[in-house]
C-alpha cells in the first residue's frame, strides 16, 4: 500500500481493519480518509475532482466520492455550495462482500448520497439540474475528443470523470431529501478554490 514496503519510511506502521474483511475480498487504498487530527478535514476538502486532477483516476464507489458543487453567482456576497458523499447502498455493500456488487456507474439504484452540507434549497436544485443539462449538452463532444487524445487511458479516464460527474449531479438531485453526515469537530468544511465558476 503506497509506502509501506519502504521500512525506512514507515518502520513500525500497523494496519487494522474497522470491519472484517473476507479472505480473496478486494482492498483499496484512500486517497482522502483521514481520522487523524492532524489532517484538519482533508477528507472534505481533498476529494473526488482533485483527486482525479493529480492522480488521473475516478474512485470507486465502492470507497467513497466526494464532491463539492459551488452553487452561487461568481462575486455573490456569501459562498453557496452542496458537499455530499456518494457510497454503495447498504444492500449492495452485502452483495459487494459476497463478490456480487454492480457497482455499475450506470446504475444509480445501488448509489446512496450522503449531505455533508445541508442538501440543496430550491435554488441549489435548479443550479444542479442545469449542469447536468449542460453535461449531457457536451456529452457527445467529450467522446469525440477523448477518442483523438494520445493516451487510450487519458481518454477513458476522462470519459470515467465525465460521467462520474453527471451521476453526482443526477444523484444530488434524486437525492435532494436526504439525510446530513454530520462533520468531524474542529474540521472546516469549504469549497475548494477549484470548484468555483470562472463565468
Amino acid at each position: 500500500m503506497d509506502q509501506l514496503n519502504d521500512s525506512d519510511t514507515h518502520p513500525d506502521m500497523e494496519i487494522v481493519a474497522l470491519r472484517d474483511v473476507k479472505a480473496g475480498e478486494q482492498m483499496f487504498l484512500s486517497y482522502n480518509e483521514c481520522n487523524d487530527y492532524t489532517c484538519r478535514g482533508i477528507k472534505y476538502t481533498y476529494i473526488t475532482p482533485q483527486i482525479f486532477s493529480i492522480f488521473g483516476f475516478v474512485e470507486y464507489y465502492s470507497g467513497s466520492q466526494r464532491w463539492n458543487f459551488v452553487t452561487s453567482q461568481p462575486h455573490h456576497p456569501r459562498e453557496e455550495f452542496v458537499l455530499f458523499q456518494i457510497d454503495l447502498a447498504d444492500n449492495e455493500v452485502e452483495e459487494q462482500h459476497c463478490g456480487n456488487s454492480r457497482n455499475s456507474p450506470d446504475d444509480l439504484e445501488s448509489l446512496q448520497v450522503t449531505w455533508i452540507t445541508d442538501p440543496p434549497n430550491v435554488d441549489q436544485q435548479v443550479w444542479l439540474q442545469s449542469q447536468l443539462g449542460r453535461l449531457k449538452g457536451i456529452q457527445d463532444y467529450v467522446q469525440y475528443t477523448a477518442g483523438r487524445l494520445d493516451s487510450e487511458f487519458e481518454g477513458q479516464a476522462s470519459l470515467q470523470y465525465h460521467k462520474a460527474m453527471m451521476n453526482a449531479l443526477e444523484l444530488a438531485l434524486m437525492w435532494a431529501d436526504g439525510p446530513v453526515k454530520p462533520t468531524c469537530v474542529g474540521a472546516a468544511v469549504s469549497a475548494p478554490e477549484t470548484f468555483k465558476e470562472d463565468s
